[in-house]
């Protein structure tokens, strides 16, 4: 019986040795394309996964390749958790959201050159082509209302006209002509007269008509919205030139409301004076034709009266002592007989009180141009 035992014991024994030996051969080969797989990769070798326990004759083959549309991602190496393997999906993938609608398009140009803002009330253009470029264009302007300020002794009301051309865009070459059709002693020298006395020769000047030219600078231009969908272009300009002027006095008072029958006023000549234009005004352009024009100008002329329609203080005596007129002296531009005496003493007057002084017009200028 005991030897039975034994016998027993080693059949175990040896089957126990027959299926190790068979799991290692079954084992071999997987173990060797490990090996070689690690000697691929690149770094230093990683820590070696613990033995697995001999999977099932099933588990062993190969599973079949899955469609070629759908592949199925390979696991990677090292990384395999235990436990059977898990079955690959052979299902489409799910189709891609539906794309949201296309928002409307915009009106055109509605937020073009507008700054952005929240409210419509707030929407200002910002960046806008200028409708007019003034480099290589000319100007003409018409000023119906030329209007002297500084009025204390004379006064003048004209109008004048100008042409301009701009040689750059802040830059511009100017001619203007001037003519005053009103022009004389103001109330306030009409009183001198009437108590015989009256300003000095230099301050009873005033000016006719004259031409001055010079240029004109544009230092600050730009824009500025007009209402809700405009912009109204504008620029400051300062003014410089030189000319010519003719210059009267006046020697008799005219028709008044003290003697409404009263002979026209009577004026002398006094002659042609160099003037000179400082100037600064604001223009503002409309479209790209017409423009506003607002100029404050100071016309400067020297006031020396030395002669009063040709005749100087020698002449004016003799006419007084009806003497005959020399050459140059116009006599009968003092008038008839009936103011011709008034007219004399008057200019008399001015003649021996010879004074010298430079005379300051500060005349305002209302217009409107024409760009071509």
């Amino acid at each position: 019986m005991a030897t039975q035992h034994r016998w027993i014991s080693r059949a175990s024994l040896t089957t126990l040795l027959s299926v190790c030996v068979g799991l290692a051969l079954a084992l071999a080969p997987a173990r060797a394309h490990a090996q070689d797989d690690d000697d691929d990769d690149e770094g230093p070798p990683a820590a070696a996964a613990p033995a697995q326990p001999a999977a099932p004759e099933a588990e062993k083959k190969p599973a079949a390749p899955p469609p070629a549309a759908t592949p199925a991602p390979a696991p990677a190496e090292g990384n395999e958790e235990e436990g059977p393997a898990h079955p690959v999906s052979h299902e489409a993938p799910p189709p891609p959201p539906p794309a949201a609608p296309a928002a409307a398009p915009e009106e055109p140009g509605y937020l073009q050159g507008r700054a952005e803002s929240t409210s419509p009330n707030e929407l200002i253009h910002t960046v806008e082509r200028k409708v007019y470029t003034a480099a290589g264009h000319g100007e003409v302007t018409l000023y119906p209302a030329a209007v002297q300020l500084n009025s204390k002794f004379t006064n003048t009301d004209g109008l004048a006209l100008a042409v301009s051309y701009a040689i750059q865009e802040n830059v511009a070459l100017q001619l203007m002509g001037f003519y005053n059709y009103t022009g004389g002693n103001t109330g306030f020298s009409q009183s001198l007269l009437e108590i015989h006395a009256r300003p000095q020769a230099a301050d009873a000047l005033y000016l006719d008509y004259g031409a001055v030219g010079g240029f004109e600078v544009s230092p600050i231009y730009g824009k500025f919205a007009f209402y809700q969908g405009s912009l109204v272009q504008f620029r400051f300009v300062l003014d410089a030139g030189a000319g010519i002027g003719h210059t009267s006095v006046q020697l008799t008072n005219g028709p008044d409301a003290s003697d409404p029958t009263a002979p026209s006023a009577q004026y002398g000549d006094a002659g042609y004076r160099f003037v000179g234009d400082l100037g600064v005004g604001f223009r503002l352009l409309l479209g790209s034709t017409i423009a506003l024009r607002l100029e404050m100008r100071d016309l400067l002329y020297t006031a020396r009266v030395d002669h009063i329609d040709g005749c100087d203080l020698n002449d004016v005596t003799g006419l007084l002592n009806t003497q005959a007129p020399t050459d140059g002296c116009k006599g009968s531009s003092f008038g008839n007989t009936t103011v011709q005496q008034t007219s004399l003493t008057v200019a008399q007057d001015l003649l021996k009180d010879v004074s010298s002084d430079v005379v300051n017009d500060v005349v305002f200028f209302l217009g409107a141009s024409i760009l071509f």
